[in-house]
Order: structure tokens, then C-alpha cells, then sequence
């Protein structure tokens, strides 16, 4: 990320805040906020210049890559276990719980919480195409 789209993100969140503290008040619909007409004058503008059709495409875009590199961490977390286990999680798992193995028994744990992350991030990609 350059630092000019860091500040951007930064001018973004902080109009968010500020449209969270000055504009909404209880009972109003929180699914749909609206940036002041001051920010979306000045952002619009160095969007264009990034390649970016409005701040929802930047949001998306940023959203995705976080989600991404959590995906790909995880991934790779599930890798290195099935390598240090030797077998896939299915059949690593079917070892009776309660073993006397406790290392194994962590990997295990940490391997699973591992795979339920990946679906947990992908189902937010997926939320967030689909929004």
C-alpha cells in the first residue's frame, strides 16, 4: 500500500468517525451512511487519479486484500501442519480425543481453528462481493 493511498484510507475512516459522531443519531438506519459533501469534492478527484471508480470500489478493493493475506496466513498455517502431521486433517482427526499426546493433540487444535479461519474469511469475501 503507498503512502498515499495509507492517507487516503486514513481521511476516509476518520470521515466515517466523524459522520458516526455528528450525523447519526439513535434510530437511524445504520446500514446506510453518507460521507459530507466537502470529503466526497476532495476524495473523488485522487480516487480517479488511483484507478478507483469511488470510495466503495477503494473500500472493496482494501477489504479483499486484507481478506486475502488472512486467507493466505491461514493457508499456510494448514500446510505446515499437514506436513509436520504427515496425513490430512481428516484423517489426522479421527485419532481418539483425549490422547495421551498432547503436542499432537494442539497441532490438531490449532489446525482446525487454521482451516475454520479460511472458511470464515472466505464467506467475508464473498459477503462483501455480494454486498
Amino acid at each position: 500500500m503507498t503512502g498515499g493511498t495509507t492517507k487516503l484510507l486514513l481521511m476516509y475512516y476518520q470521515t466515517i468517525i466523524w459522520v458516526n459522531d455528528r450525523s447519526i443519531s439513535e434510530g437511524d438506519d445504520m446500514n446506510t451512511l453518507s460521507l459530507n459533501q466537502k470529503f466526497i469534492q476532495v476524495a473523488t478527484p485522487i480516487l480517479s487519479e488511483f484507478g478507483f471508480s469511488g470510495v466503495k470500489e477503494l473500500v472493496t478493493e482494501q477489504l479483499m486484500l486484507m481478506l486475502q493475506s488472512k486467507i493466505g496466513h491461514y493457508e499456510a498455517e494448514c500446510k505446515v501442519i499437514e506436513s509436520r502431521v504427515g496425513q490430512p486433517f481428516e484423517v489426522a482427526s479421527l485419532v481418539e480425543s483425549g490422547s495421551e499426546d498432547f503436542e499432537k493433540d494442539d497441532s490438531l487444535n490449532d489446525w482446525r481453528f487454521a482451516r475454520e479461519a479460511v472458511v470464515l474469511y472466505q464467506k467475508k469475501m464473498q459477503d462483501i462481493l455480494n454486498a
